[in-house]
């Protein structure tokens, strides 16, 4: 009863399995649990599954275009950048940088108050697509003309993420 569904449950947790069933014999209320507990993890399989395939498709698709991709997390200011778009400035994936400040220090100083100014402008709702072109920096020290083109996902009217492309 009890004890071999505890077991069982603690057993899930350590593999960290969707695939994983919890035995079930007799119809008792431990019975009954383990196999709410069977049909709650079939549901996470299927979830884990559709999500792999989503991701699947996105790195596809991430992949044949010839753009850099970014995704900003507003909320807690941490930046995305493909590894196409680190590669069109000169870096290699591995000099990966996560936080948004990586991002303004590589824009010309004579673009940044027009870039942030367009910034704030959509990220208000003024305007329904961030667009602009600017010169960012590449890392052997030339600009580069780029356009970026971003929408964002917004909750209760405010900007929480934002995701785009840089085109060279």
């Amino acid at each position: 009863g009890f004890n071999r569904l505890t077991t069982s449950v603690q057993q899930i947790a350590r593999t960290q399995h969707a695939q994983a069933r919890i035995e079930v014999a007799g119809g008792d209320e431990f019975s009954q649990l383990g196999s709410n507990i069977n049909n709650m993890l079939a549901a996470l399989e299927q979830t884990q599954h559709k999500l792999r395939e989503s991701e699947a498709r996105y790195a596809m698709a991430a992949t044949g275009v010839n753009d850099g991709l970014w995704e900003w997390d507003i909320t807690h200011d941490l930046m995305y950048f493909s590894a196409r778009w680190m590669e069109m400035l000169g870096y290699e994936p591995k000099e990966y940088r996560d936080s948004s400040k990586f991002w303004p220090t590589h824009v010309h100083a004579d673009d940044l108050p027009r870039v942030y100014s367009q910034l704030i402008e959509y990220l208000k709702g003024k305007t329904t697509l961030y667009e602009a072109e600017y010169r960012m920096q590449h890392k052997d020290g030339s600009y580069r003309w780029v356009l970026v083109r971003a929408v964002a996902e917004r909750k209760d009217g405010r900007a929480v993420r934002m995701a785009g492309s840089l085109t060279d």
